[in-house]
């Protein structure tokens, strides 16, 4: 993933996947495996941008945080 961007995202409901395609035509997939509400272990994946930080999981759940 060296020298590579970022081409596009994709979340996809319920359980929010992440998908992530790269300028190189590697791909990322992240397959959320936390699926109960209420698991005692924490999110599925955070991503971590200057602007917001998006954390998925348990379940359904999705939370974002703007300007930290």
């Amino acid at each position: 993933m060296c020298d590579a961007t970022v081409e596009s995202v994709d979340c996809t409901p319920p359980a929010w996947d992440l998908r992530i395609a790269f300028s190189n035509g590697l791909r990322l997939v992240v397959f959320c495996d936390n699926v109960e509400p209420g698991s005692p272990i924490g999110e599925n994946w955070e991503l971590w941008t200057p602007e917001v930080n998006v954390a998925v999981g348990p379940g359904a759940c999705w939370k974002e945080e703007v300007g930290i």
